[in-house]
């Protein structure tokens, strides 16, 4: 990240959040409301980056953790 503000330090956690504030203006740096939203909406996309890497694991029997349960 180009700019960092202590605003973004305290609200931003997430992975994609960060990336997503590389590709706006630096204005957003203090920006209360719009780093919640780049926050919140990072937070999902990291979710669904978790579930689609396991959904991938499951397609492989070697992988799969599925199977364990019918054991």
């Amino acid at each position: 990240m180009a700019v960092t503000t202590e605003l973004i330090e305290k609200i931003i956690q997430s992975p994609k959040a960060r990336e997503a504030l590389d590709n706006v203006a630096d204005v957003y740096g203090n920006d209360y409301v719009a780093l919640w939203m780049f926050e919140v909406s990072g937070e999902k996309i990291d979710w669904l980056n978790e579930i689609i890497e396991e959904l991938i694991l499951q397609l492989s029997p070697v992988t799969a953790t599925w199977g364990a349960l019918f054991i």
